[in-house]
């Protein structure tokens, strides 16, 4: 080794007169830098999140603690929180319907959105059932569920959705943009 050292000392005018050609830096820094997956993320996360909805769904649904109506929630009675609830769950929907999103992503999010469809008809079965056995008690604690299980699910669509729109926004990407349909 120190005759390599004694070499490169005795010869260092010459090695410090040459420079690199820029083409080869270019070719060294492309294979260097690490490949931007910022998008396979997004459809990974949105994927995950699909996956975890549907296990707890299918959790709740056989534990029955939830229950859902076709047409909404159906309330038993005309209580200030049941109204809270149902205009917090209007509010949340205008916003998914009223906010662009990249049409890359329509689709995924858009099975999040049917989940939430499909949940709305467990709960109309599940009350319909509750109803006819007269279990007024289970209905109302089923009501409040489906009214919190439904509000995560769509605060989770609106999260992903501003996610997506400020992934691109701080990349510079500018995509074909559309609302989703709930």
């Amino acid at each position: 080794m120190p005759d390599f050292e004694n070499y490169i000392q005795q010869n260092k005018e010459h090695f410090d007169s040459k420079e690199v050609d820029p083409n080869i830096w270019k070719n060294i820094e492309q294979k260097i830098k690490p490949k931007a997956r910022k998008w396979q993320k997004i459809v990974w996360l949105v994927a995950c999140l699909s996956l975890i909805f549907s296990g707890v769904l299918a959790y709740m649904i056989k534990e029955k603690k939830i229950v859902l109506k076709e047409s909404g929630p159906r309330l038993l009675a005309e209580t200030p929180a049941n109204k809270a609830y149902e205009k917090t769950l209007w509010l949340k929907s205008q916003q998914i319907q009223s906010t662009p999103v990249s049409n890359e992503y329509k689709n995924q999010l858009q099975l999040l959105l049917d989940q939430v469809h499909y949940l709305d008809k467990l709960y109309a079965s599940t009350f319909e059932y509750l109803q006819n056995a007269s279990h007024t008690d289970d209905m109302a604690k089923s009501q409040l569920e489906y009214y919190q299980a439904k509000s995560e699910l769509l605060d989770k669509v609106l999260f992903e959705i501003e996610k997506i729109n400020n992934n691109e926004k701080e990349f510079n990407i500018n995509s074909e943009k559309s609302t989703l349909v709930y």
